[in-house]
């Protein structure tokens, strides 16, 4: 597994580190606190996130002929970063992930339904073409 990459969006500095055994510590995201960081799971865990993910440079994905030969490094718990103290993980997860892990497994079901054809929304009702 590769090393730790920065991200740096004007004022805001994102570590992604591979899961270690050594707590990584920092300054919270959202209380300001400095401490122990936990991971955060962006999406959440339970929205399909729970899979090895492969981080690359979002010019590399878009420029890239063949997407199964990107390099970058790996991350085995799925997408996220050491962003929040457990504790407004924790708040964090409980006011929204249950219900965005909903959205994501009735728009999975969604796109399943379609069969390879295309998706048509009409406001917020979507059905498979051919229905």
């Amino acid at each position: 597994m590769g090393g730790a990459a920065r991200l740096s969006f004007s004022t805001i500095t994102i570590t992604i580190l591979p899961r270690m055994s050594k707590p990584v510590f920092g300054t919270c995201h959202l209380c300001g606190s400095h401490g122990k960081l936990s991971f955060e799971h962006v999406p959440p865990k339970a929205a399909f996130n729970h899979r090895r993910i492969l981080h690359a440079a979002f010019e590399q994905v878009l420029a890239a002929e063949n997407l199964d030969k990107l390099r970058g490094t790996f991350q085995q718990r799925g997408a996220g970063a050491y962003t929040l103290c457990e504790k407004c993980n924790n708040d964090t997860g409980s006011w929204y992930s249950g219900a965005y892990a909903d959205w994501a497994h009735q728009a999975m079901c969604v796109v399943i339904s379609t069969g390879g054809r295309r998706l048509y929304c009409i406001r917020t009702i979507c059905f498979p073409s051919g229905c």
